[in-house]
């Protein structure tokens, strides 16, 4: 009999130990990001999106742009949305993105068809331009400034009301989201510190992160 209850016992520790290897929940698992859209692989299934491709609806945005946007939103000073509780990203339909009208002149052109739909901040540009200029698009007016859309502002990062080097305007981005540097190309970083500009992240031998297509602006 105790024979039998040491067999079980190593039964049980090896069906553990086997278990603990197959576990797909490892912390190095819950991290892997095979196609380096900031969407790690175990939430891409959760959202139905393709774990090896950056942008699953091959509408422009990467997937998890998408994804962040739909759980982060900006707030006025009262803590209120800017946009609708009801609007969702879907980074697995390209109709909340839309088009931008001029993809050689980003900056103070309004997107002719912008819409509720894929311009949920009202700002004149649709969410596919905000993700390529690297402004937010639950803020009609990502800096803050006199410029109160986006689409109208020479500057949409860096508000013009403060060009005297002082302490930047308050500022309603959740907390840990740092307000862009002067100088800083928010096409050189992938990280929310440059106004949640994304770009995928080159491996250390890449010399172009979009594989050879440069920018990727003229792509859309």
């Amino acid at each position: 009999m105790k024979r039998m209850y040491v067999m079980v016992a190593f039964m049980v520790l090896m069906c553990a130990g086997m278990a603990q290897a197959l576990d797909p929940l490892t912390e190095e698992r819950k991290n892997a990001d095979a196609d380096r859209d900031g969407l790690p692989d175990l939430d891409e299934y959760r959202w139905a999106t393709d774990p090896n491709n950056p942008d699953t609806d091959g509408a422009g945005a990467y997937d998890g742009w998408e994804v962040f946007y739909d759980t982060v939103r900006a707030v006025d000073k009262h803590g209120r949305p800017y946009i609708s509780e009801r609007y969702h990203f879907n980074p697995a339909d390209p109709a909340d993105e839309g088009w931008v009208s001029d993809v050689h002149n980003l900056i103070q052109v309004a997107d002719i068809g912008a819409s509720t739909l894929n311009d949920p901040d009202g700002d004149g540009w649709t969410n596919l331009h905000e993700f390529l200029v690297g402004t937010d698009p639950t803020n009609p007016n990502t800096d803050h400034d006199s410029y109160t859309a986006d689409s109208a502002d020479p500057d949409p990062l860096i508000s013009n009301d403060n060009t005297g080097g002082g302490d930047p305007i308050e500022d309603d981005r959740p907390v840990g989201q740092e307000v862009p540097e002067l100088g800083v190309s928010c096409w050189e970083h992938w990280d929310w510190g440059c106004s949640h500009s994304w770009v995928i992240q080159p491996e250390p031998d890449d010399e172009e992160p979009n594989g050879g297509g440069g920018s990727g602006a003229e792509e859309y």
